[in-house]
C-alpha cells in the first residue's frame, strides 16, 4: 500500500507540473502555434528567390576572360562551389581566396553535379583554361544518392505529423512542445542515419564516386598538374558533429588514394549554423559560410599547389 501511496503522490505531483507548465506557456504564448515542417521545406524561398546568375559559354558563372599572367586554379565542385544562392559572385570562396592568394581562380562549380561529372568540365578547361592545379570541393552530398533538402523528406515529414499530431496536439502546449521535440529529433536521426550510412554500409554510390575522383587526379597528374581536395561538411548541428564517420571515411579514402586532402569541418565548429546559411530553409553556404571557407582553404591551397606531380 505504502508504494501504492508513493505512485499516486508521483502521479499527482507530475499532472499538477505539466498542468502548470500548460497554464505558463499558455500566458506567455510558447508555443502559440503548432510547428510546421512545411514552413522550412521550399527550397526557392528567401531573398534571392528570383536571382538566376549569368552564365559564360561553357556554363560556368565565371568571366569568360582570364589573366595569363598569375599562376591558374581551376575548381571544381557542385552548387556549393557555384555559390548557390550567394548573389554577390565575388564573394564565393573562389573569389576570396584569389585575392588572398594573388592567383587566378576559375570557379567551374555547377549546381546538382557530383564527381562522375566533373571529368569534363576538367577535360574542357585542361587544354583551354591549363590551370596550374586544380582543387576538387566535394559536398558530404555529392556522394550519395540523397537530397539533403528538406523539400525531399515530404513522405517522412507526412509521417511524423500522422504519428504526433491529433486532438492533444491541438489542444494543449505542453503536448505541442513535447511532439515538437520528438519530430525534430526523429527526423534528424533519419537525416543523419541516411547520408552516413552511404559512406559506410549502402556504399555503391560512394564507391563509384571514389574512382571517379581517382580518375580526376589521374587526368590533372597527368598532365603535370597537382590536385588536391577540399571536404565541405553538411552545415549541421555544427558544436555536435554528426558526420565524423564520414569524415573518417573519406580520410581513409583519400590517403589511399594519395590526395592531399583539407577538411573544412573544424574551420566551422564553433559557429551558429544557422548563421551560415543563404536562407532559413535552405542550408547552402551564405556569404559568411563562404569567408570562413576561403580563409581555412588560402594557406592549403598555397602549399598543395606548390608541388608538381603526386
Amino acid at each position: 500500500m505504502a508504494a501504492v501511496s508513493k505512485l499516486a503522490i508521483a502521479l499527482a505531483s507530475l499532472v499538477v507540473t505539466v498542468a502548470a507548465i500548460e497554464i505558463g506557456l499558455r500566458v506567455l504564448g510558447l508555443p502559440v502555434e503548432p510547428f510546421r515542417f512545411d514552413e522550412i521545406v521550399p527550397w526557392n524561398t528567401g531573398r534571392y528567390t528570383n536571382f538566376t546568375p549569368r552564365l559564360n559559354s561553357d556554363g560556368f558563372r565565371e568571366e569568360p576572360d582570364f589573366p595569363t599572367d598569375k599562376p591558374r586554379i581551376l575548381m571544381l565542385g557542385d552548387s556549393y562551389t557555384a555559390g548557390f544562392g550567394v548573389v554577390d559572385g565575388s564573394r564565393r570562396f573562389s573569389d576570396l581566396v584569389e585575392r588572398d592568394l594573388g592567383a587566378h581562380v576559375y570557379n567551374a562549380g555547377v549546381p546538382g553535379t557530383a564527381p562522375h561529372d566533373w571529368g569534363r568540365y576538367l577535360d574542357l578547361l585542361l587544354p583551354t583554361y591549363m590551370p596550374n592545379c586544380v582543387v576538387v570541393v566535394l559536398a558530404l552530398r555529392d556522394a550519395t544518392d540523397l537530397c539533403t533538402s528538406l523539400r525531399c523528406w515530404q513522405k517522412e515529414i507526412s509521417a511524423l505529423r500522422a504519428r504526433y499530431h491529433g486532438d492533444h496536439y491541438g489542444r494543449f502546449a505542453v503536448w505541442r512542445l513535447v511532439a515538437n521535440a520528438l519530430m525534430i529529433a526523429e527526423l534528424e536521426r533519419q537525416y543523419v542515419g541516411r547520408v552516413v550510412a552511404a559512406y559506410t554500409t549502402n556504399t555503391d554510390r560512394w564507391r563509384y564516386e571514389q574512382g571517379a575522383l581517382v580518375k580526376l587526379r589521374d587526368t590533372a597528374v597527368g598532365h603535370g598538374v597537382p590536385f588536391g581536395l577540399v571536404v565541405f561538411p553538411l552545415l549541421h548541428r555544427l558544436d555536435g558533429y554528426r558526420f565524423g564517420m564520414v569524415d573518417n571515411e573519406i580520410d581513409r579514402f583519400a590517403k589511399q588514394a594519395g590526395i592531399p586532402t583539407l577538411f573544412l569541418t573544424r574551420a566551422f565548429s564553433t559557429i551558429d549554423e544557422s548563421d551560415l546559411w543563404v536562407s532559413r530553409d535552405d542550408q547552402h553556404p551564405n556569404e559568411a559560410a563562404h569567408a570562413v571557407a576561403a580563409t581555412a582553404m588560402a594557406g592549403w591551397i598555397r602549399q598543395t599547389c606548390r608541388h608538381k606531380g603526386r
